[in-house]
């Protein structure tokens, strides 16, 4: 798939990256740009979704 700067802006504007980091996380999807976002996510969260980290508030509260 290409890469077009539309793309690249499209990750930006959702996950808040540099140009650089969006362009290299649809390199590695090969362009998808919902992919590239589920990835830039899952390495800012570390790994643990969103629904795990509300479930351990819900036992501590």
């Amino acid at each position: 798939m290409e890469i077009t700067l539309e793309k690249i802006e499209l990750v930006r504007d959702r996950t808040g990256v540099t140009y650089r980091e969006a362009k290299e996380a649809l390199e590695a999807t090969d362009g998808n740009v919902v992919e590239a976002i589920i990835a830039i996510e899952e390495s800012v969260d570390g790994g643990v979704s969103r629904s795990t980290i509300n479930k351990k508030d819900e036992l501590v509260s």
